[in-house]
């Protein structure tokens, strides 16, 4: 099946539709390392923007996220700091950097926001409990892919789904104001991480409610 890369601007619309339900609720992204490389790619071929509120010039990794970051939370966790690390070295074609030098210092700056984001946020799952679960619906969500379910879920993945799971239900306060996290969008282009995700929604929602999978790419 061949995939799309999404434009910026339409990827700018599924993210304003995430809009809070109430004044209550708080939408959370982690954003996953394929995401990032496929905004990069996105980026890179943007060259009309037809959103008003954005010159073409700006319309490039670090200012997009910019723009998540003023509506919705954007978490990294460490694992996918680490992963975006290693891929700082990768090329497309042997010259184009998967991840640009600004980029990777835009993440690198939110990161500790990320941590102290996590930090603050009040669950009632605990850590094994949340792992536990994510090695199972990391085994179950690629048995349909046999070359994924030999691989397994990198740990970047499960990072992830780990933190989601954990987040989701949960809540945090913000300058007096308690808010309910919800939804919990899992940012990733990769098919297994969208599996997981319905994994989690078809067997553990009364567990972790209001997972969502929010992809780079369409379907051609």
């Amino acid at each position: 099946m061949k995939f799309k890369l999404k434009e910026l601007s339409d990827l700018e619309k599924d993210i304003h539709s995430y809009k809070r339900i109430s004044s209550g609720n708080l939408p959370v992204i982690l954003l996953d390392t394929g995401a990032l490389i496929d905004l990069e790619q996105s980026s890179r071929r943007c060259t009309l923007c037809h959103n008003k509120n954005l010159e073409p010039k700006d319309y490039h990794t670090p200012s997009f996220l910019s723009l998540i970051r003023k509506k919705i939370p954007l978490i990294v966790t460490p694992y996918v700091f680490s992963e975006i690390t290693a891929h700082m070295n990768c090329h497309i074609n042997g010259h184009v950097p998967e991840i640009s030098h600004e980029t990777f210092k835009y993440i690198e700056d939110i990161v500790d926001d990320s941590l102290d984001f996590l930090g603050r946020t009040r669950t009632e799952i605990p850590l094994d409990d949340a792992r536990y679960d994510v090695y199972w619906v990391s085994k179950q969500s690629c048995k349909c892919n046999h070359k994924k379910h030999e691989e397994g879920f990198s740990e970047a993945d499960k990072d992830i789904l780990v933190n989601a799971v954990r987040i989701s239900g949960s809540y945090i306060e913000e300058k007096g104001k308690k808010y309910s996290i919800k939804p919990v969008i899992v940012f990733s282009p990769d098919q297994h991480m969208k599996e997981g995700v319905r994994f989690i929604n078809e067997n553990f929602s009364d567990k972790y409610p209001k997972l969502e999978n929010l992809s780079t790419r369409y379907r051609k």
